[in-house]
């Protein structure tokens, strides 16, 4: 058996499908997974251009511009979540993954892009369930909750002279406004808010943005830099934009050790994209753990080191909502949303504990030695965001 026949026996047994494309545009092949999938027979598409796989229905432009910006710009796609409707009509979710191969001449015949898509229909259909569930509970708490803030309230006017009694309902109502705090959390990320776009000067307005976050972690001892290479107006939601850098700047405190260091960066991309950044020099993801960072009620350290940690704290967590907030704001608004981490070399495991400062490790003797060890980066992309 020679190796391209087992390339193709290959090819042919994944459960993912897989369409070829020369370098014309033209379909050189589709997988049995991939006619499946899109509800086609690899006669009646083998040797179209491959746009016609997908330019049946309009609503389909999401999958048309990944072959577009292959072929025409070759430019790839890495796990990209679309919606398509199948020649039946049916909608289902795929999973995308595309790669092309950098070449000087195309020539007729020659196999010059891939790409790979998953369906991932039943997943999403559970997690739509998942979060109605959640909807579900958090309006079923959302009464009592209220009603148990007041009684705390009004008991602790009836207990102005016994301090021991002020301590306990105290800490009753600290933890009530924990539940609110959750459940309000939850009403953001079933409910996200439309972005409603005005001229704002980016420098300017993120600069203030940033000063006024990072006060909530003053406490904690991380350096933090902003950093442009653009400066002028955009046309952009400055309520979303405080919420986008919430987010990513206490995540990035929350992860980072006690001297460290937290850049956050507006660059434009070309023309018509920007991009906000958020890196930290912290602990780094688990590999194992990159999937499930925007999924919700996930962490990346064990539960117990969550559970008496503030806001900013490093090891803090919460519920693991915020991202997926971040999310679903993005997706609903149009915006690109994706991280890249490495993990800390000396902590490999998120069963392993970094000391929470740089100056209390035993593996490093200079700060520079612990941002070379680990870090994280999350980005959010804007299309289109200028006047």
């Amino acid at each position: 058996m020679n190796i391209e026949t087992l390339e193709t026996i290959i090819i042919r047994s994944m459960q993912e499908g897989v369409v070829i494309i020369e370098c014309n545009g033209v379909v050189s092949a589709l997988n049995p997974a991939a006619c499946r999938i899109l509800g086609l027979h690899p006669a009646s598409i083998k040797g179209l251009p491959v746009q016609k796989l997908c330019d049946h229905d309009d609503n389909n432009g999401d999958f048309v511009s990944i072959f577009n910006d292959l072929i025409n710009d070759g430019k790839v796609t890495a796990h990209r979540e679309i919606q398509f409707i199948r020649h039946d009509g049916q909608l289902i979710e795929l999973y995308v993954s595309s790669a092309a191969l950098d070449i000087q001449e195309c020539v007729q015949g020659m196999e010059s892009y891939v790409v790979v898509f998953r369906d991932i229909t039943a997943f999403k259909n559970l997690e739509k369930a998942k979060l109605k569930a959640v909807d579900h509970l958090s309006h079923e708490l959302k009464t009592p909750l209220s009603i148990l803030r007041a009684c705390f309230t009004a008991l602790m006017d009836l207990c102005v002279m016994d301090q021991k009694a002020m301590k306990i309902v105290a800490r009753g109502e600290r933890n009530v406004d924990r539940l609110l705090s959750t459940q309000i959390a939850v009403e953001q990320i079933l409910y996200p808010a439309k972005s409603q776009p005005q001229e704002i000067p980016i420098a300017s307005t993120m600069n203030n943005l940033v000063e006024q976050i990072i006060s909530g972690g003053r406490k904690r001892h991380i350096s933090t830099q902003t950093e442009f290479d653009y400066t002028d107006v955009v046309h952009f939601d400055p309520v979303l934009l405080e919420i986008i850098l919430n987010i990513l700047i206490k995540n990035a405190f929350e992860n980072t050790p006690d001297n460290g260091l937290v850049v956050v960066r507006f660059s434009q991309i070309d023309s018509g994209r920007f991009e906000i950044s958020v890196k930290d020099y912290g602990v780094g993801i688990p590999l194992m753990d990159f999937e499930f960072i925007f999924k919700g009620f996930h962490h990346t350290q064990n539960t117990d080191e969550y559970s008496t940690k503030k806001p900013f704290d490093f090891n803090a967590g919460g519920k693991g909502l915020e991202l997926l907030q971040l999310k679903n704001l993005c997706a609903l608004n149009g915006f690109l949303i994706d991280f890249d981490s490495e993990r800390c070399g000396f902590i490999p495991q998120s069963t392993d504990h970094c000391p929470g400062d740089i100056s209390l490790c035993p593996h490093v003797k200079t700060v520079e030695d612990c941002y070379n060890s680990g870090w994280s980066i999350f980005r959010v992309i804007f299309t289109n965001v200028v006047e």
